[in-house]
């Protein structure tokens, strides 16, 4: 109800109401429905992916493709939500999306001529715009979608239904794919190893990016330009010389900390703006710079941390100062634990006899190491806890990764 009461608020009393019908028009062909998705009473994620089509309304049509696309609500009405290359996991792609982006939101099932009518063989049957093969191949174009982690401040569902998916590169197929018409996906594209590609960099078009935000982040919101002394003063050379708090190399390699991060999609409950000037930018992985980055003092960042795969961190959530947020709803790696636990115990802290006392605050932090029981011995790591009905998701401490493992 909450959301029809929205839609037809807007349909009825918005001043663009060529905008709004013309959403609602595009809404009715690039279509998600609760029928297959289920979550009938949620209000935000259903706007939301509304909101796609009554802001690209008078735009380009791939523009609201690439959008839908990414939708996570898309995602689970057609099933490429984790869709995987062949080499991934031995599995064929799914081929759901790649069908339904062809025929039902783009070219339909036969080619056209320019006035509309159906192209025709010499047999006088209408000529078909893809194949089977065609499926195949497109369905290995939408593989690693995957939904973004949860956030609070969305309505609450199963995963993340509002932010777009991103792409986990190691389920995405990086084969070579044949478009519809003999050739394949980024012909149009140089070759990364093209000799034409030499000196590209004083050409015209030739973009630079200035690496201001290192130098800021260090000169005006932290350090300063000047090293300095526990009393404030600043430390000079053996010249007398005012010793500098960093180097161009220090900002060449603070710059590449910086790099990944992109808008979040636009969403038209909020100021309009060139883009998202709201939400939390978010770290486009394929962008950002995964190689060790050295600090200022001859280390390299992260060396506090420890290794993600360190013994030490097995049965981090029983210890002193684990962190639990409080989740209605959970999916992943769930330990459901009863009140012979003093892990109940410790999150359920208003317990009685049954888990309906539970205070169920947003935020538990354990003040004592628990000793373990039943499952939970058994188990190194977990990431949610269920109490009762709900659920308390284990927040383990940062750890890095090794760029290159040892050899074993």
């Amino acid at each position: 109800l909450p959301k029809a009461a929205v839609w037809a608020m807007k349909a009825l009393q918005a001043t663009d109401q060529l905008r709004q019908r013309t959403a609602w028009a595009l809404s009715q062909i690039v279509v998600v429905s609760t029928q297959g998705v289920g979550m009938n009473e949620r209000t935000e994620t259903w706007l939301h992916y509304y909101d796609i089509f009554v802001r690209n309304a008078f735009g380009n049509y791939r523009d609201i493709l690439e959008e839908v696309t990414y939708s996570p609500l898309m995602g689970t009405y057609l099933t490429h939500t984790g869709s995987s290359s062949f080499d991934y996991n031995g599995k064929l792609p799914n081929e759901n999306y790649a069908r339904e982006i062809m025929q039902l939101f783009s070219i339909g099932v036969d080619k056209l001529n320019p006035d509309g009518s159906a192209k025709r063989d010499a047999n006088g049957a209408a000529l078909g715009s893809y194949s089977n093969r065609n499926i195949m191949n497109f369905a290995r174009v939408f593989t690693g979608f995957a939904e973004q982690a949860s956030r609070g401040n969305v309505e609450a569902t199963s995963g993340n239904k509002i932010d777009p998916m991103k792409i986990n590169v190691e389920m995405h197929d990086v084969h070579p794919k044949p478009d519809l018409d003999g050739n394949y996906l980024g012909d149009g594209y140089q070759l990364c190893n093209d000799e034409g590609r030499n000196f590209a960099y004083l050409r015209q078009g030739a973009v630079y990016d200035f690496e201001n935000y290192a130098r800021e982040i260090m000169q005006l919101f932290s350090i300063g330009v000047d090293k300095l002394n526990p009393d404030g003063s600043v430390k000079r050379g053996a010249d007398g010389e005012a010793l500098s708090a960093y180097s161009n190399r220090n900002i060449m390699n603070f710059a590449r900390v910086f790099t990944g991060f992109a808008e979040q999609a636009a969403r038209g409950n909020i100021e309009f703006t060139g883009g998202n000037k709201i939400d939390p930018m978010r770290i486009n992985v394929e962008m950002h710079d995964v190689h060790p980055k050295p600090d200022l003092n001859g280390n390299y960042l992260g060396d506090g941390y420890q290794l993600c795969n360190d013994e030490g961190r097995n049965f981090a959530y029983l210890r002193q100062g684990a962190v639990y947020d409080f989740y209605e709803t959970a999916e992943g790696k769930i330990l459901k634990v009863g009140l012979d636990s003093g892990l109940f115990q410790a999150l359920c802290a208003s317990a009685s006899k049954n888990s309906t006392s539970c205070n169920y605050e947003s935020q538990v932090v354990l003040h004592r190491d628990i000793e373990c029981a039943g499952e939970e011995c058994r188990l190194s790591a977990v990431e949610f806890i269920q109490l009762g009905e709900f659920f308390y998701k284990f927040v383990p401490e940062p750890c890095v990764h090794m760029l290159f493992e040892k050899p074993t």
